[in-house]
């Protein structure tokens, strides 16, 4: 969740990050749900297509459309050729990023789902294996989806997971006004384990504002 821009963060979108108008848009409508924070930042989202370019990934897996903005980051590290697989609870959201997918022309590159991503992740798993999972949802269940990353994601895949630092509470429980639950905690914590320390991911925490943990498969 991000709500307050700090100087460096000004920098670096100004400098680096280069939005499109579909973009903008996904943002106009998080506000229009007073969310926002919700979203990842612009430059998270340079980060992103980044590192979806830098792996050469083609088929991406996203968990937590919201209204479309990181799918758009997603598919532009792919210069819009790939094809992503996103998944949404809220139908309002779901209706809003199908609008912001639309906009972009992109329709043909993106899948839309709705409802609960652990059950309709069952649905596309012949379709794989596939190249990046991006995860940004229920923060209690990031490890189910990691185990759902390992297993349908090829050798080098990528898995990438926002929010990781849970503004600071997974390393300074005594952190104020964080926006996460405390129940969240040792949830995260454990995802953070799962990915650092298991034999099966190369991985890193990126210390973002909300901290953005990579793994690569082995």
């Amino acid at each position: 969740m991000r709500i307050e821009k700090s100087l460096l963060d000004n920098y670096i979108e100004q400098t680096f990050v280069q939005e499109s108008l579909a973009m903008k848009l996904a943002k106009e409508k998080a506000l229009q749900f007073n969310k926002e924070g919700l979203s990842i930042s612009s430059g998270e989202g340079a980060l992103l297509s980044f590192l979806i370019r830098l792996s050469g990934a083609k088929k991406i897996i996203e968990i937590g459309t919201f209204t479309g903005y990181s799918g758009l980051w997603l598919l532009d590290g792919t210069q819009n050729l790939g094809q992503l697989w996103t998944f949404e609870l809220n139908e309002n959201y779901y209706n809003s990023a199908k609008e912001v997918f639309d906009f972009a022309n992109l329709s043909a590159h993106v899948n839309l789902f709705l409802g609960i991503a652990k059950e309709r992740l069952k649905e596309i798993e012949s379709l794989g294996p596939f190249d990046a999972v991006f995860i940004d949802a229920n923060k209690n269940s990031y490890s189910l989806y990691l185990d759902w990353a390992f297993k349908n994601l090829k050798v080098n895949g990528l898995v990438i997971a926002d929010n990781t630092l849970l503004s600071g509470l997974v390393y300074d429980e005594t952190i104020k006004n964080s926006l996460f639950s405390k129940g969240h905690i040792p949830k995260m914590q454990a995802f953070n384990i799962d990915l650092g320390t298991q034999i099966h991911f190369q991985s890193i925490l990126i210390p973002t504002k909300e901290g953005l943990s990579v793994g690569i498969k082995k």
